[in-house]
This record gives C-alpha cells, structure tokens and sequence, in this order.
C-alpha cells in the first residue's frame, strides 16, 4: 500500500501501483505480476 499522501497515489486515484513495466520506446506498459515460479521465468527471461 501506498501511503494516503504519495502525490502518484492521489493523481491516480489508486492504493497500489504496479510493479512491473516493460518500455518500449517511448512507452512504458504495467505488467501483471507474475504469480507462480513459471511466469516469473518468462517474465525475467524474455528478450
């Protein structure tokens, strides 16, 4: 959780921001967190 006055928190309007993001370019995409040994595999070996 975030605290009540993170400045992110507050102009998103979230409790949580993700933790994972891929750039590409100029973009920059959240990830679902992986949730088992397999995904995390995939997400930490991907090219």
């Amino acid at each position: 959780r975030l605290d009540d006055n993170s400045t992110q928190a507050l102009l998103a309007r979230l409790n949580t921001l993700p933790l994972v993001y891929e750039v590409r370019g100029d973009r920059v995409d959240s990830l679902p967190v992986p949730t088992d040994g397999d995904d995390w595999k995939k997400l930490l070996l991907r090219p």
